[in-house]
């Protein structure tokens, strides 16, 4: 049988040389080191250094600059999902999806290249892969609440 990739299990997959790199695939990577980052709460400079060392992993340009985003404006970030998750605190969120609210809102706030849509979709499915089984919903709920809060940074319509 095979099974469903954990965060700690697929770190050998992203050895790959970041010319061959999809988008999907750096925004993967992306969002493993900005999962790291919640679970251990260190810089992500040390986070980087550490993939690098322990893995062979050579984070593509994408990855780096958004896992680098996220702690640039973490505070900024964190403050919309809390806005957000109503009835929620950070706190009861499970680290997945902590780390995929983070990367998705950083990209639809500060990424103007990439459409709302296509984010709220790659984190829906990320959190197909990784979360448990009401993440998926949950966090398309919570992004296209974002997108709609905030339409002239969230550049388009929220994923339906």
């Amino acid at each position: 049988l095979l099974q469903r990739p954990t965060v700690e299990t697929v770190g050998f997959l992203f050895i790959l040389e970041v010319g061959f790199m999809t988008r999907r695939e750096a925004r993967e990577q992306a969002f493993i080191l900005v999962f790291e980052q919640a679970v251990r709460e260190e810089p992500m400079d040390s986070i980087l250094h550490d993939a690098v060392e322990a893995r062979d992993l050579i984070p593509s340009s994408f990855a780096e600059r958004e896992a680098l985003g996220v702690e640039e404006h973490r505070e900024e970030v964190d403050q919309a999902i809390e806005k957000h998750i109503r009835g929620w605190s950070l706190r009861r969120l499970s680290k997945v999806t902590l780390a995929l609210l983070r990367l998705a809102i950083y990209e639809m706030l500060w990424e103007e290249s990439i459409p709302a849509s296509v984010t709220i979709n790659e984190a829906v499915e990320l959190a197909k892969i990784y979360g448990g089984k009401d993440d998926a919903p949950y966090i398309n709920g919570v992004l296209a609440s974002v997108a709609k809060s905030s339409p002239e940074k969230a550049k388009d319509k929220p994923h339906e």
